[in-house]
């Protein structure tokens, strides 16, 4: 499926310490580990800093529009970032093996970045289109 239930947004939401710690750790470590996990680093950081962003979905009328950004430039980035990745592989003196690897784990992380933000957005503008207004005297 591709959207998220609510509960597997919370889910996303509350383990953002956790993505954020973990990417930054790897995009560090990033020489010790020969080239392994600087995009899942990144696509790790960009998760969690979406998350804390959307903590409010369900209750923030309009928030889709700034998830609708979010969402563009979280796919340019990704293509970007993949696109570097991908010459790294071809490269006779880089290590393919652990870079296909940190593709295969940073595409998990994007999939699931994906799905958050397409939630968000369907939700929200849900939420924005059918949620009561304050009626302002004119």
């Amino acid at each position: 499926m591709i959207f998220m239930t609510p509960s597997q947004l919370v889910s996303t939401i509350r383990r953002f310490p956790i993505y954020m710690i973990g990417g930054i750790l790897l995009m560090l470590a990033d020489e010790l580990l020969l080239g392994f996990g600087i995009f899942t680093g990144f696509m790790a950081v960009w998760t969690a800093a979406c998350a804390i962003t959307f903590d409010k979905w369900h209750s923030r009328p309009e928030l889709w529009r700034q998830a609708s950004v979010f969402l563009f430039f979280g796919v340019m980035a990704y293509i970007a970032a993949l696109t570097s990745q991908i010459t790294g592989i071809v490269k006779p003196e880089g290590n393919g093996i652990l870079i296909a690897i940190d593709i295969a784990i940073a595409t998990t992380l994007a999939g699931q970045y994906f799905r958050f933000l397409l939630t968000i957005i369907r939700v929200n503008r849900y939420i924005s289109l059918f949620a009561p207004r304050a009626h302002t005297p004119g």
